[in-house]
């Protein structure tokens, strides 16, 4: 079955949440339930009606996902929803007539509905929480196509992941992520949100998917054009060349691969370690170890005693002497006492 993100439960589920229709009813409970007043702001009506329906609504009804992945969801069409208005009405202050809105409905849906997200505040910008629910996106699909491999062929999934790695990770997307990552911190980044969805960590996130012993076949079959560590190893300006972009991947493999070996070799030592420990307590206190020491000291013994009946005939040597006649060499035996 080919791979259609539309059809996969996060888009589905977005889609629901940034649905603009049918506002009427929650329009009225807007009002009418949460006294709130539009003096001068009408223009969040609409927003703050959607807000009001999605969570006492969307986000209980759909149960595709977690309640964790649908209150993220939530959070982020929150955060892009503010930051679209802003941006619309050219706000530039964190605490705009925008944030004060959403602050104060948030609290009255707090405490007059089950307590169901906690408010999870960005200040990213818009540009950056587009990219940030782009990674998102990427991280939850790639999970559910993970547990459903026997639905979609294991070639398509792992050429799915390459796509998008290629995708995310063009010459255009790699520098314009570069010029923003300085500005952060891994942990507080847009490009952060787990340790298996980052950008920081190319390889824990755009992963091979195994499907039994297909997945070498797959894996070989299909390539990266490029692959790098990190977002950090995108170039910061313009100067941007698939020959210093493959050399940063080359670099990174053959990093990778140092990596590789030295933890064959701590494997190796552990092992050996293991087995010395092992071969010590049975002989110590198996009785295998009693039998072999047992053993192991008859034999130990009778090379001792036959060691000293040799040493006892070297004493009796003989004397050689070489005679001036004819050069001849006469050997007399020699036993002292």
């Amino acid at each position: 079955m080919d791979i259609k993100e539309s059809d996969l439960q996060p888009q589905i589920f977005y889609k629901k949440l940034d649905n603009h229709d049918d506002l009427d009813p929650w329009l009225a409970k807007l009002t009418a339930k949460y006294y709130m007043n539009f003096s001068g702001i009408d223009y969040l009506k609409n927003f703050g009606a959607e807000l009001i329906r999605n969570y006492t609504e969307t986000i209980l009804n759909y149960n595709e996902l977690s309640n964790q992945v649908r209150c993220v969801y939530l959070n982020l069409w929150i955060d892009l929803e503010i930051n679209r208005h802003k941006k619309e009405r050219h706000f530039t202050d964190i605490n705009s007539p925008v944030d004060t809105f959403v602050d104060n409905l948030w609290n009255k849906l707090e405490q007059n509905e089950k307590k169901i997200c906690a408010r999870d505040k960005s200040y990213f910008t818009y540009d950056q929480l587009k990219i940030r629910k782009e990674l998102y996106d990427f991280c939850v699909n790639r999970d559910i196509l993970r547990l459903n491999s026997s639905k979609y062929l294991c070639e398509n999934i792992h050429n799915w992941i390459i796509q998008k790695y290629d995708s995310y990770f063009s010459k255009e997307k790699c520098t314009k992520y570069r010029q923003m990552v300085d500005y952060y911190q891994k942990k507080e980044s847009p490009f952060h949100i787990t340790n298996s969805c980052t950008f920081y960590d190319i390889h824990s996130t755009f992963y091979d998917i195994k499907c039994g012993d297909a997945a070498y076949t797959y894996r070989n079959k299909h390539k990266y054009k490029h692959k790098i560590k990190s977002i950090e190893n995108c170039p910061k300006d313009n100067t941007f060349d698939n020959g210093s972009f493959m050399a940063s991947s080359t670099q990174d493999y053959a990093g990778q691969s140092n990596g590789n070996i030295a933890n064959t070799v701590l494997t190796l030592g552990f092992i050996f370690f293991l087995i010395v420990v092992i071969f010590f307590i049975l002989y110590k206190f198996s009785p295998l170890g009693s039998f072999l020491r047992n053993n192991i000291m008859g034999i130990y013994k009778e090379r001792t005693n036959m060691d000293e009946d040799i040493d006892d005939l070297t004493k009796n040597i003989s004397y050689c002497k070489t005679s001036n006649n004819q050069n001849k060499r006469h050997c007399i035996s020699y036993s002292p006492g």
